[in-house]
């Protein structure tokens, strides 16, 4: 490759050596699994380019493959993690919660039921010594002869 670089012209040897500094940038960052993915697509589509630089193909197809298996890990590990705080923190949550709630249904029944109006009113009305029965009854008819 150096034969190929000293003949030519002066700007057909610059690019030459770019070139070669631009490749060996490529095998530095092929670690990057952006940088291996685009140099796969890459050296896909060019043969030529490929069959130069197999090595950098398969260390990028490498690099590819630990991806994968670094983020099915952290996967595996981030299951794991929510399984653990789901037994830990969020079932005996609910757990409380559901105990929290059997015991106010329970303290609610341990207390007297509020009035309704009309029962109240009645109360005062025979505190007061004004209601008989008969009253009662001509209440309870103009109550059903309203709803009819």
């Amino acid at each position: 490759m150096e034969n190929l670089n000293r003949r030519g012209s002066r700007k057909e040897r610059w690019t030459s050596r770019e070139e070669e500094r631009v490749w060996i940038g490529f095998y530095r960052r092929v670690g990057d699994p952006e940088v291996a993915s685009d140099l796969i697509e890459q050296m896909e589509a060019d043969s030529e380019v490929k069959t130069q630089h197999l090595g950098l193909y398969l260390r990028c197809k490498q690099s590819l493959r630990r991806e994968r298996a670094r983020r099915a890990r952290a996967k595996a590990i981030a299951h794991a993690v929510e399984a653990l705080l789901r037994f830990l923190v969020v079932a005996p949550a609910g757990r409380l919660v559901g105990i929290w709630n059997f015991i106010g249904a329970i303290c609610m029944h341990w207390f007297p039921q509020p009035d309704e109006p009309a029962v109240k009113q009645m109360r005062k009305i025979r505190k007061a010594g004004a209601a008989t029965k008969s009253t009662r009854v001509e209440v309870q008819q103009e109550t059903t002869e309203k709803q009819a």
